[in-house]
């Protein structure tokens, strides 16, 4: 991802959400390629249209018959397979070698596009041609499945959605240039149903990706949402590309080398499962709490910087001690009660694209065995999900580290340790009441995933 201009970026969302104009400007600024999907789907209906191929009008598509010529599904996908179609630059599409930029937006084109992208066929040919447009890089797609089905392992994924009657009456101020005689209900009308298809359908209906940024346009102007989008990508890139003695804070991976040379030799640090942490984007590990060789331990694993909550007496009692984890990217909480100061820190640091590790046990164990989890770790989760942050929640079981340095030792002894890190733990179905007892719900379950991973 060092490299801007290969970067991948998906813009998905309903109709009238904005996403064309989004995406052309979010290309623009970046100096990358944009793509527009539905483009091509246009262009497959108006040639279905306009008669050329089997004799066919808009009644075929609808199954009316109209002057006695009825299209099936199949006929409509071999016209797919059979057209040339063609992406210019400046969004031009030409279409068996004629420019078609101006007639696929048509009204009629638009009434009818979702039914033919609707079939298997017609999709399996587009997603194909999508998927050489952006192979080499360096482009923005927007469409309504591109990150989740087209392309999956785009750099950046947003989602861009709105009210039905606020995406109504965009779609009917632009369209009001060219006729007048436009009328705002009937787009709204149009809007639903098409809604309404998109997300009912079989084959790759309009879902917004677990990874992407979701972005509620409604009461944000234009301007702010493309700069909300361009801020979170260069913070992204900001990070990324941090390297030693190059970064915001060169202290902590002066630190993490000298300790990870130690882990590794002394310890024989053995870490497992580290594809599962994605390498852009905010997640929270939550791991289980064995030693104070803990934290040091998964900030020498992973290859991004990491922020820690800490209990607040480790900041009092040794003030040097103190200075130092502050400057290794680690913050005061007090475990008495919940400290929601804290917590908004840690879904800022999750929203700017940060790591951050929390420890949902509280404290270490006594016994090297699971304990039961605190509630904070569960109100951090749903007041970060309740703000519309996206972010990843990654299970880390730590072993050995109890043995290397037990509770009550003055020093560390030669003992393995190991780090497996679990798949993402999905924990929307927790998500449904705002209280205590689901905070602890959530807390118990991310104990339970922790618990699943295999040391």
């Amino acid at each position: 991802m060092n490299n801007k201009k290969r970067l991948i970026i998906t813009i998905d969302g309903p109709a009238g959400v904005g996403k064309s104009t989004v995406s052309k400007t979010i290309a623009k600024r970046l100096q990358l390629k944009h793509i527009d999907s539905g483009a091509i789907y246009r262009a497959i209906t108006y040639k279905v249209l306009t008669g050329q191929v089997l004799g066919t009008v808009q009644g075929a598509i609808k199954g009316n018959g109209n002057n006695g010529s009825t299209l099936s599904e199949d006929d409509i996908v071999t016209i797919a397979r059979q057209v040339k179609i063609e992406y210019k630059t400046s969004d031009r599409i030409v279409l068996d070698g004629d420019e078609v930029t101006k007639q696929i937006r048509s009204q009629e084109v638009t009434r009818c596009v979702s039914t033919v992208a609707a079939y298997k066929g017609v999709r399996d040919v587009v997603v194909n041609i999508l998927k050489r447009l952006a192979a080499d890089g360096g482009v923005v797609m927007e469409g309504r499945d591109i990150g989740s089905v087209v392309l999956p392992d785009a750099d950046f994924k947003f989602y861009l959605d709105a009210t039905l009657q606020e995406r109504a009456r965009r779609r009917y101020e632009e369209l009001k240039r060219s006729d007048k005689d436009v009328e705002l209900y009937k787009i709204q009308l149009e809007i639903k149903h098409r809604d309404k298809q998109d997300s009912s359908r079989e084959i790759a209906p309009l879902i917004m990706d677990p990874g992407a940024a979701y972005i509620d346009t409604s009461i944000l102007t234009l301007k702010e949402v493309i700069s909300l989008i361009i801020r979170k990508i260069d913070f992204i890139l900001k990070i990324d590309s941090m390297v030693f003695f190059n970064s915001s804070n060169p202290f902590y991976y002066m630190v993490c080398f000298v300790l990870k040379l130690f882990y590794t030799k002394y310890f024989g640090l053995n870490i497992q499962g580290l594809e599962n942490i994605p390498a852009t984007g905010g997640v929270l590990l939550v791991c289980n709490h064995l030693s104070h060789l803990d934290p040091p331990a998964v900030a020498v694993s992973i290859p991004r910087q990491a922020s820690y909550i800490a209990r607040s007496s480790l900041f009092t009692v040794k003030p040097l001690f103190g200075w130092l984890l502050k400057r290794l990217n680690s913050y005061p909480i007090n475990r008495d009660g919940i400290d929601r100061d804290v917590f908004k820190r840690v879904i800022t640091l999750l929203d700017n694209g940060k790591i951050c590790l929390a420890f949902p046990e509280g404290t270490r164990s006594k016994t090297g065995q699971l304990q039961p989890a605190k509630p904070g770790i569960g109100m951090i989760i749903s007041m970060a999900k309740n703000e519309g942050v996206r972010f990843s929640v990654i299970p880390c079981r730590i072993s050995g580290s109890d043995k290397a340095f037990p509770p009550d030792a003055k020093w560390v002894k030669k003992y393995p340790i190991i780090l497996n890190y679990g798949k993402p733990i999905d924990i929307s179905d927790l998500l449904v009441k705002q209280d205590r007892q689901t905070y602890q719900a959530i807390a118990d379950r991310i104990m339970e995933h922790i618990g699943e991973i295999g040391v």
